[in-house]
């Protein structure tokens, strides 16, 4: 008895790549910030920078129209469609920049920090007033930082290797990789005020991130008296997620109490189709398998605490905080047997 097993496996998750070069119309090349984003829906997708000789990639997406802009200091802003399809799954162009003629009139100066910052020993996510901290978990946010991604199973990787040491607010969080998964997962981006990514991480870091560093900087309030935020958000794509906080703060000239809460729903959705034919020397038998997976997860955090302010360099304090989460699984399958696939 033989058979003879063919196997075409058609799904949803199918991943390509966009990568390009950039040069100014003198033949040079440019560093610039590259963003990305859905031609469907304008959903930010991720963002990266360009290396010495100009040249950019984005990993692991999925088929669809996207559209990449690059913006750099004194050229104009390109815009270009993209699209990744199951039969082209890597692009690759070669984009001119123009220089951008400035006509010196009256100057008004405004300061605003760039979304990502290069330096000589970091690269720096800065997510305050930005639309990439709205309706976000922290894991979320990190997965569209320059160099950084994030698999289905949350474990983060830096230029595709793994371990990862990650800090907050430049301290160890001494969690599992599932402990961390879960926290980064429960931790809203609405809460981040910055995020650091060290590849090069000097001795003063513990020594386990092989991989580099991620440190995680969250808003802290400097104002006197007392305040609070609430925040509230709401998105639909192919599934609804919602997110929800609130923060207080009262500060005075010795102490400073403060405390938040934070909560959100995702809903994850995975969906595989397969075709296999199966030969028993006589005839074939089709197999035609679609299965659909739904996660949907509920998480929560907190945090409260008090500083005391000794002097101007001192300050002594207590901080409490922590999660509860909990979510579920249902999936639902089909398997048509029969002699052909229609």
């Amino acid at each position: 008895l033989s058979a003879i097993l063919f196997i075409d496996v058609q799904a949803q998750d199918s991943r390509g790549k966009i990568s390009g070069l950039l040069m100014s119309e003198k033949k040079k090349s440019i560093s610039a910030v590259i963003t990305i984003k859905s031609l469907k829906d304008s959903t930010f997708i991720k963002t990266t920078v360009s290396d010495a000789t100009g040249i950019f990639y984005f990993e692991n997406l999925p088929v669809a129209t996207y559209l990449v802009s690059v913006k750099a200091i004194g050229f104009q802003t390109v815009d270009v469609k993209i699209e990744i399809s199951a039969t082209q799954l890597s692009v690759d162009k070669t984009l001119l920049l123009t220089e951008e003629n400035i006509n010196l009139g009256s100057v008004n100066i405004s300061g605003k920090k760039p979304l990502i910052e290069r330096f000589s020993d970091k690269t720096v996510m800065n997510l305050e007033n930005s639309i990439v901290a709205s309706g976000n978990t922290a894991l979320e946010v990190l997965a569209k930082m320059p160099g950084v991604s994030v698999n289905q199973d949350g474990i983060i990787n830096v230029k595709g290797k793994s371990g990862v040491n990650v800090l907050i607010d430049g301290k160890t969080t001494y969690l599992s990789a599932e402990q961390l998964v879960t926290r980064l997962r429960s931790l809203s981006s609405s809460e981040l005020k910055s995020i650091e990514l060290i590849t090069n991480p000097s001795a003063k870091y513990d020594a386990e991130g092989n991989a580099g560093v991620i440190n995680l900087k969250l808003k802290k309030n400097t104002g006197f008296g007392t305040n609070g935020n609430l925040d509230l958000g709401f998105g639909y794509g192919k599934n609804p997620k919602s997110n929800a906080g609130i923060s207080l703060n009262h500060r005075n000239k010795n102490f400073n109490i403060f405390g938040n809460l934070a909560h959100n729903n995702n809903k994850y959705q995975e969906d595989l189709d397969i075709n296999r034919i199966t030969n028993n020397g006589i005839s074939n038998t089709f197999f035609h398998q679609y299965n659909t997976q739904i996660r949907s997860s509920h998480n929560n955090n907190y945090k409260a605490g008090i500083d005391y302010f000794i002097n101007e360099k001192n300050t002594i304090g207590f901080l409490t905080s922590g999660y509860f989460n909990n979510g579920h699984e249902k999936s639902n399958g089909i398997t048509d047997i029969g002699t052909s696939f229609i």
